[in-house]
């Protein structure tokens, strides 16, 4: 079962109906690496807003990443200092945190133009090849 259905199973309500305190559209954790299917919802239903990422973990990866979305694109990234496709390739790498939708906030930038599912396509691909890097080196 994916993220979003143990998500809303778990919240006991429908996707993108509001949630909580927060103020977030839809919200839930990252518990088994499948922040590429919050995304992968998110440019289906072409969705428009900002998608909020708080990585568990140590070092670098622990900075929370924002993934802008314009009518199911993928427009913009942001990690601590860095930003577009650098800072995307950090989010949708991240497997352990929480996630927040908040829809209709907008970016005034674009760094990003490639159309969104190879983006998620590429995104795979690198963590495929990272988990073989992993295998092969000697511990």
């Amino acid at each position: 079962m994916d993220c979003i259905s143990v998500w809303a199973k778990k919240a006991k309500t429908a996707p993108f109906a509001a949630a909580g305190r927060s103020g977030a559209d839809i919200q839930g954790r990252l518990d088994d690496g499948c922040i590429l299917d919050v995304v992968q919802l998110l440019v289906r239903t072409a969705k428009s807003g900002r998608l909020e990422l708080h990585p568990e973990g140590i070092g670098a990866q622990t900075f929370p990443c924002t993934v802008f979305l314009h009518r199911g694109n993928i427009v913009h990234a942001e990690h601590g200092e860095s930003g577009g496709h650098d800072a995307l390739w950090k989010a949708l790498n991240i497997t352990k945190g929480e996630f927040s939708f908040f829809a209709g906030h907008q970016v005034g930038t674009t760094t990003i133009r490639e159309n969104p599912m190879t983006l998620l396509l590429e995104a795979c691909r690198r963590q495929d090849e990272e988990a073989v890097e992993s295998r092969s080196t000697p511990a």
